[in-house]
């Protein structure tokens, strides 16, 4: 998965990007728990029919990790941000906006809470 909007996934098959729309089942089938605030996240190795028109994604098959935080103080349920992470760089400007240490520590307590095989600062 390369990009998830709020209908539509665009997944990378074959070397090309494909609109999959994600189905009911995905919701509610078990694969996918349902305190998640977003079933699908970038990332994420998913299942694919191509015969629908228009094409569905079926299912997400398992993460070996995942980023995450809680949707909102409104909304507990976990937001997935990326799936399948390899490696993470935090990158800030000095400028505009400037730099803001708080917002780094943010993403890099996210990412040590997270389920990575190793984390380092």
């Amino acid at each position: 998965m390369v990009r998830t909007d709020a209908k539509v996934c665009h997944v990378l098959v074959d070397g090309r990007v494909v609109q999959a729309a994600p189905r009911g089942t995905l919701y509610g089938d078990g694969t996918v728990r349902l305190e998640q605030k977003n079933p699908v996240a970038v990332g994420d190795d998913v299942e694919v029919d191509l015969a629908s028109s228009p094409a569905s994604l079926d299912r997400v098959l398992p993460r070996k990790n995942q980023l995450s935080r809680i949707a909102s103080s409104h909304d507990r349920r976990e937001q997935v941000l990326a799936a399948n992470v390899d490696q993470m760089v935090v990158v800030g400007s000095l400028a505009k906006p400037g730099f803001s240490s708080n917002r780094t520590d943010r993403i890099l307590a996210a990412a040590g809470g997270s389920t990575f095989p190793s984390c380092s600062s």
